[in-house]
C-alpha cells in the first residue's frame, strides 16, 4: 500500500540513515509488496538476520504505519475478519491483521536466530483510534477507529484519545518473573516513560551527565513487583494564550485517578488559531462514545450523551469509577472534589505562568527565528515547505537541493 499523505507526498520514500549515512532503499526491497507494513517487516527481518551478537544486544524499534489513513488493506487480510461486515470497518480490521502478520515475521526471525529466548518484546501505541465514521473510507481524513467503551478520539484529551493498552512479553523468567505472567498493571504512566523503562529493563548505564535529563520515569520495577506507579500526577496540556486557557492534568488522590479539564479538550474545525469551535451544539463522535457496527448487537443501548465538554468551566472525572468521563464531579457539590479540582487547576496555571514558553522564546530554532508577522526558521525554505504541507518534513534532498512541494518520490532514485 503506497497511499497519499496530505498533498506533499504522492508515494513512498524509504531510506536507511543509520551511522550518518543516507541511502535510498533499493527498488527490490519493496517492489511487488502489497502492504507498507510488510515492507518494514521485511527490513526488520533483514536486520535481525544480519545482527552481529558479538558487538552487543539488538534494539529494534518497528513503528508500523497501520492502522492509519488511507483506510485500505489487501483482501486476504480482510478475509481474516469474517465477523466484521461493514465495508470500511473490514478494511480497518484488515490493516490490523496485516500488523499481526508483520509482528509474526519479526518474532519468527528472532526465533530462527535463536534470539527469542532472551528478548523483551513490547507492543504499545501512541494514541487512541481516530473516530471519523461519518466519512466514506475511500475519502481523505476517513478513519474507522473506535475506543469503545471510552469516550473520545485521537486528537482529543478524552480517555479514548490518550489511554492505550500495551503488553510486554519475554520467554525468559529472568526478564519477566513467572509470578507476573498473564497479569495486568494499571499504573499511571506517560508515553515518554517507555524510554527510561527500557533503559532499566535492559540494565543499560545511566545517561551521560552532560545530556539533558529526559522527561521520563522508569516503571519497570513497578511492573515486575506489581507495586504503585512512581508517578503521582501527569500534566497533559498547559496552554494559556491571552484569554484562552486549556489545561488537562491527572492526579492520584486517595488511591484513585482523577482527571482535571478546563477548556475544550477536543478537536473541531472552526477557530484556525486555537483549533476548536464553540458553542458545543451537536453530538460529535470525536467527543462521544462511538460503538462500531460489529459490536452494536451486544450493546443495543446507545451511549450516554456527553453533557460536559468543559470549554467554559472546569471538569473533574474519577477515572477509576467513571472511565467514560460522563460524570463531572465539580457539579455534584462535594467540597472535597471541588478542592481537588482547584488544586490541580492552580498547579497547572502556575506551570503556564512560570514555565510555558513560545517556540521563538525557547531558542531551539536558532537566531534566524523571529516572531510574527515574519516568523521564519534559520532556513526560510523549511518553514515555507511546512506552511504549504501543513506539517514539518524534510525540505532538502540527498544532494541538498530543495524538494519541490509536489515532488513524487521516485523509487528508482
Amino acid at each position: 500500500m503506497y497511499g497519499q499523505l496530505k498533498k506533499c507526498v504522492d508515494g513512498v520514500q524509504l531510506v536507511n540513515n543509520t551511522k550518518q549515512s543516507l541511502k535510498i532503499a533499493p527498488v527490490e526491497s519493496f517492489e511487488n509488496e502489497e502492504f507498507s507494513d510488510l515492507v518494514l517487516a521485511r527490513e526488520a527481518v533483514r536486520m535481525i538476520k544480519n545482527h552481529d551478537e558479538t558487538k552487543g544486544p539488538l534494539f529494534l524499534f518497528a513503528s508500523w504505519f497501520s492502522p492509519h489513513n488511507p483506510i485500505m488493506s489487501p483482501e486476504r487480510y480482510q478475509d481474516m475478519n469474517p465477523g466484521v461486515t461493514d465495508v470500511c470497518r473490514k478494511q480497518y480490521a484488515g490493516m490490523m491483521s496485516a500488523v499481526d502478520e508483520a509482528n509474526k515475521q519479526v518474532v519468527d526471525a528472532l526465533k530462527k536466530r535463536e534470539m527469542w529466548e532472551n528478548t523483551l518484546f513490547i507492543f504499545t501505541s501512541d494514541n487512541g483510534g481516530f473516530n471519523r465514521p461519518d466519512r466514506p473510507c475511500n475519502q481523505p481524513m476517513s478513519y474507522q477507529g473506535s475506543n469503545f467503551p471510552l469516550r473520545g478520539s485521537k486528537f482529543t484529551f478524552w480517555e479514548g484519545g490518550i489511554r492505550v493498552k500495551s503488553f510486554i512479553h519475554s520467554p525468559s523468567s529472568e526478564i519477566i518473573p513467572i509470578s507476573r505472567r498473564g497479569k495486568t498493571w494499571s499504573g499511571l504512566t506517560s508515553l515518554t516513560d517507555w524510554f527510561q523503562t527500557v533503559v532499566t529493563a535492559a540494565e543499560l548505564p545511566e545517561m551521560e551527565a552532560n545530556l539533558v535529563p529526559p522527561d521520563s520515569i522508569s516503571f519497570w520495577n513497578e511492573i515486575i513487583s506489581d507495586s504503585e506507579s512512581p508517578r503521582a500526577s501527569l500534566n497533559l496540556q498547559v496552554w494559556k494564550e491571552g484569554s484562552f486557557e486549556r489545561f488537562v492534568g491527572i492526579k492520584t488522590s486517595g488511591g484513585k485517578l482523577f482527571k482535571y479539564i478546563k477548556g475544550y479538550p477536543g478537536f473541531k474545525p472552526g477557530n484556525p488559531q486555537l483549533g476548536y469551535q464553540v458553542p458545543y451544539d451537536k453530538w460529535d463522535p470525536m467527543d462521544g462514545i462511538w460503538i462500531p457496527p460489529e459490536l452494536r448487537s451486544e450493546n443495543p443501548n446507545p451511549p450516554a450523551y456527553p453533557k460536559y465538554v468543559c470549554e467554559y468551566s472546569a471538569c473533574l472525572f474519577n477515572l477509576d469509577d467513571d472511565p467514560t468521563e460522563l460524570n463531572n464531579l465539580v457539579q455534584n457539590g462535594n467540597k472535597t472534589d471541588q478542592q481537588l479540582a482547584e488544586e490541580i487547576g492552580s498547579n497547572l496555571l502556575i506551570l503556564a505562568e512560570t514555565e510555558m514558553v513560545t517556540l521563538p522564546e525557547s531558542g531551539l530554532c536558532g537566531a534566524g527565528f523571529v516572531t510574527q508577522p515574519n516568523r521564519r526558521f534559520t532556513d526560510p525554505a523549511a518553514y515555507d515547505r511546512a506552511k504549504y504541507c501543513g506539517y514539518f518534513l524534510p525540505w532538502l534532498d540527498q544532494n541538498m537541493k530543495l524538494i519541490p512541494n509536489r515532488m513524487i518520490f521516485d523509487r528508482n532514485l
